[in-house]
């Protein structure tokens, strides 16, 4: 009774494990034969370059679809003033790398000393959710902002418009996402962010407090309070200086000694190209997303 009784579990479990094998082989041949999936294909001598060459083909292929079924892309201005959308947009799409893909599939295909060859596919309806969690981000980003205004953390608040503005720009549809304020009132949020930013610098006021030879004081506010903390650039009459941090209003600048001009040149930081290290994608979509110039970032002094 017992033997009977394993051998049937025995037989139960191996019927149930080539089916599941069987199921899984016939994934990939329906995705391959099926318009509601997308896939990549990649060849190389490891699997971790094959998996390169899929994900990238996959990526390629997401671009073009979208760029297809929406007949609108990101629009970007090359040096002949010529409008170059659809690369733009394809500039975009590579953004969303290994980590942002989180809802894809892949099957090695053959995995001989090399000779590798993967697959990588999505589903077409999941392609909506890539932009929707960057959507989300981007909206997390200027909710951040706004606290940060209430504190005058200016370097938080240009900080977090800025990035959120450029993870808009990577959108299918970045004109299409609203937000709505804490008085109720709606806004496009590519457009608003742009306000804020300009708004932001609008409310920055620097004066030199004093100067002692080469090593001049600053006095800095935000909405005509001691600014709580804000990061700028200076002219020191040879080159631009590094980042230098202004905190609880007080910021100085260190010229050079032949430094003879009635007025000091001091731009604000807004893009933090180099802080988006600690967020791959943010440092993706900023090196690929054209930047939007912020003129309002510079401002002169009279010495």
């Amino acid at each position: 009774m017992y033997k009977t009784t394993l051998k049937s579990r025995i037989l139960a479990l191996l019927v149930m494990m080539m089916t599941t094998l069987g199921v899984f082989a016939q994934t990939w041949e329906t995705v391959r034969e099926s318009e509601d999936y997308i896939y990549g294909e990649g060849w190389g001598k490891t699997v971790d370059e094959a998996e390169r060459q899929a994900l990238g083909s996959l990526i390629s292929k997401i671009a073009s679809s979208v760029t297809n079924e929406s007949h609108r892309t990101l629009k970007a201005t090359n040096s002949n003033g010529q409008l170059d959308e659809e690369s733009q947009f394809t500039n975009t799409i590579n953004t969303y790398s290994q980590a942002t893909l989180t809802n894809t599939k892949q099957k090695v295909l053959k995995n001989k000393p090399n000779d590798v060859h993967v697959v990588r596919w999505i589903k077409v309806s999941e392609i909506e959710k890539i932009f929707e969690a960057r959507k989300r981000k981007a909206i997390d980003m200027v909710e951040t902002a706004l606290r940060a205004e209430k504190k005058g953390k200016v370097d938080d608040v240009l900080r977090n418009f800025y990035w959120a503005l450029t993870l808009l720009k990577s959108l299918q549809y970045p004109n299409e996402v609203t937000y709505t304020d804490e008085d109720g009132k709606t806004h496009v949020l590519t457009n608003w962010c742009k306000e804020k930013i300009d708004e932001t610098f609008g409310d920055l006021k620097a004066i030199v407090d004093s100067r002692d030879e080469n090593d001049v004081k600053l006095a800095i506010t935000y909405k005509d309070k001691p600014v709580n903390s804000v990061d700028y650039r200076y002219w020191d009459g040879q080159d631009w200086s590094a980042i230098y941090s202004a905190k609880d209003g007080w910021g100085l600048v260190e010229l050079a000694p032949e430094y003879d001009s009635s007025q000091l040149q001091l731009k604000y930081e807004y893009e933090y190209d180099g802080e988006a290290k600690i967020d791959k994608e943010v440092e993706d979509v900023l090196k690929a997303v054209k930047g939007t110039p912020m003129p309002e970032s510079n401002v002169k002094i009279p010495m």
